[in-house]
Parts: structure tokens; C-alpha cells; sequence
């Protein structure tokens, strides 16, 4: 991946990677849209999880997490604050996978 987008490698993907060695996340990939239409993304940020359970943390948990990453919650909070200069957030989905039984 070039240059375009900075935080998502030493951010993003190490958030992914430390999830991937807890066991909570099976992959990750960057889809990117060539020619994305009018107020829809170009760039698309999807994550396999093993299961739903896997966000029953404690209150504690996600923070312990953050700063894994992060190095500080201070430190992630500033990081955030800077990301949001770069990128117009256009919502989030959550799509399941349908699977046939038969």
C-alpha cells in the first residue's frame, strides 16, 4: 500500500495485528474503490471477527488494548484527534456472512 494513508499502518493495522494474536480477529483487508459515486467511500476497512462475543470486554479491556497499541491513552486520544483532519466519515455497516446449511 503507497503512502495514502498514514495512520492505517502503524495504527490500524497494528490494532488488527494485536487482534489477530489475542485470537479475536481471522483477517482484515483494504478494499479500495477506483471510482466510488457521489457521498459513498472509497475506501472500505473490513474485519472478520471470531464471533460476536469477542466485544463482550470489560470496561477495562479496551483501554488495556488502546494502550498496547497506542502506547498511552493519552497518545491514542491525539492520534485521533489528528486522523479526523484527514478523512470524512461516511457511517459504518455491519455485514454478516450468510452461509447454506444444506
Amino acid at each position: 500500500m503507497r503512502g495514502d494513508f498514514p495512520c492505517l499502518r502503524p495504527v490500524w493495522r497494528a490494532s488488527r495485528e494485536a487482534g489477530k494474536k489475542r485470537g479475536d480477529v481471522l483477517g482484515y483487508k483494504l478494499p479500495r474503490v477506483d471510482a466510488p459515486r457521489d457521498h459513498e467511500p472509497d475506501l472500505y476497512l473490513p474485519v472478520e471477527y471470531k464471533n460476536m462475543a469477542v466485544f463482550d470486554l470489560s470496561l477495562k479491556d479496551p483501554d488495556a488494548q488502546t494502550a498496547a497499541v497506542f502506547g498511552s491513552l493519552a497518545k491514542a486520544r491525539e492520534m485521533a484527534v489528528d486522523r479526523e483532519t484527514m478523512r470524512n466519515s461516511r457511517g459504518q455497516t455491519l455485514p454478516r456472512e450468510l452461509k447454506f446449511i444444506n
